[in-house]
């Protein structure tokens, strides 16, 4: 049999968010820790009271609609924005798309507000960090959400620290729009080689099971050791010409989870995408064969973790989990950053020759030393000082005033995060966490 879909059906998911300068939007995901309050502990999704308990309450008390696996409730919608769950019970927060970091502000101001007037009675808080201190992934139960179940189980097959990433890791997303196919495939790559810094600027997870972890971002760390096939920097990003057609190759090389059948999902072994679609599966039980569909090229889409993931917005993914200030100051970056053209042609002036062993070394020293990298005559805090120049300078240009959401980032305030992480290891290190709690 042909292939089911054509090159325009692989095409859609991206060439479907092309969208003019002027209706630029941007928005954020917001990954917490809800945790006990008497000993830092994750909250179970069944506890008595558990993350099942705080989604209810979320849609009861505050308009939330709630959407069902089965008979538990697993992510609740509003308008555009939506909550949504981690598989060790991370809560995850989508803002709507929004035109303005103003619009976002207030957005994950209201929400925090709902999320904490339904904790605060249950003894519960939001921890902030980009990696559990205290749990191991034994520990830690999943969600009933059939998808992390089956990727649970895959993970050890492909890689050392994937369970310890979906169960302990928490990060900060942030989603930017594309006025082109070039557009797009630019931005992706020059966001892919701003990567080392987007990491030492948030790096917020140096604890690890009770002890200072030696690198100032176990997320990183766990990231790394997940799925060499379908996480990091694929290498066309650092070729020239590289259009939607590059991502969609890399993409179809990685193997599926699952297929999704009559509601169900189902475990059809691992192949590519590519052989999928270029040869169809037998599904399971003597259920016939199964032809690749748009849903499930969209499906295996999100299925895919690069650093900088593409669909029809660009997923900015390199980001720890940070208080709601740093979150703000990121956003403000990225936007300062990549909706200005003159902000665009300063990062590629400063990044743009990085090739993928430049960058691959930059992300090894960021994870390490967060804020104080160096490598050889290059200083993180120099490069993160022009980045920080040239978001303000390309916000200033939009003439929104959203240059004061950089102020976390200023240098004095930059210096004192880092000082705070380097006496991390003689302090008490619960005392040290419970300082985070928002």
């Amino acid at each position: 049999m042909a292939r089911s879909l054509d090159d325009m059906d692989l095409l859609f998911p991206f060439v479907s968010g092309v969208t003019a300068a002027e209706d630029f939007h941007l928005g954020v995901e917001l990954e917490y820790f809800l945790v006990h309050l008497s000993d830092l502990s994750l909250v179970p999704y069944d506890a008595d009271p558990g993350i099942r308990d705080i989604l209810y309450d979320l849609a009861s008390q505050y308009g939330w609609s709630p959407a069902y696996e089965g008979t538990n409730v697993v992510e609740l919608f509003r308008g555009d924005a939506r909550v949504t769950l981690e598989p060790g019970g991370v809560i995850a927060y989508a803002s709507p798309p929004l035109a303005t970091v103003w619009n976002i502000e207030r957005a994950m101001s209201e929400f925090l507000e709902e999320l904490t007037m339904v904790i605060k009675p249950m003894a519960i808080g939001i921890l902030p960090l980009g990696f559990h201190p205290f749990a191991s992934p034994d520990e830690v139960t999943l969600v009933p959400k059939q998808r992390y179940h089956i990727m649970d189980a895959y993970m050890p097959q492909v890689g050392t620290t994937g369970r310890h990433m979906m169960k302990l890791t928490c990060a900060t997303h942030a989603t930017i729009d594309f006025s082109s196919e070039a557009d797009a495939m630019r931005k992706v790559q020059l966001a892919a080689k701003l990567t080392p810094f987007f990491v030492a600027l948030s790096a917020n997870s140096a604890v690890r099971e009770r002890r200072y972890a030696s690198c100032v971002s176990t997320r990183v760390h766990a990231w790394a050791g997940t799925d060499p096939v379908r996480t990091g920097l694929p290498d066309f990003l650092f070729q020239q010409n590289v259009s939607f057609m590059d991502y969609i190759e890399w993409a179809l090389d990685v193997p599926i989870y699952f297929l999704e059948r009559w509601g169900q999902k189902m475990v059809v072994g691992h192949p590519s995408f590519r052989d999928f679609l270029e040869r169809g599966l037998e599904i399971p039980n003597g259920r016939g064969r199964t032809y690749a569909t748009p849903d499930d090229w969209q499906l295996h889409l999100t299925t895919v973790f690069p650093w900088v993931r593409l669909r029809n917005y660009i997923e900015l993914r390199a980001f720890d989990s940070n208080a709601p200030d740093i979150v703000l100051a990121i956003v403000a970056l990225v936007k300062g950053l990549f909706y200005s053209s003159s902000s665009l042609n300063a990062v590629e002036a400063l990044v743009g020759a990085y090739d993928k062993a430049t960058v691959e070394t930059l992300l090894q020293e960021a994870m390490s030393y967060g804020l104080e990298a160096q490598v050889e005559n290059m200083s993180f805090r120099d490069i993160l000082s022009k980045l920080i120049d040239i978001a303000k300078n390309g916000l200033c240009d939009q003439e929104k005033h959203e240059y004061i959401f950089l102020k976390p980032f200023e240098a004095l305030a930059l210096k004192r995060r880092s000082e705070d992480l380097n006496i991390l290891a003689s302090l008490d290190i619960e005392r040290y966490i419970r300082s985070h709690l928002l």
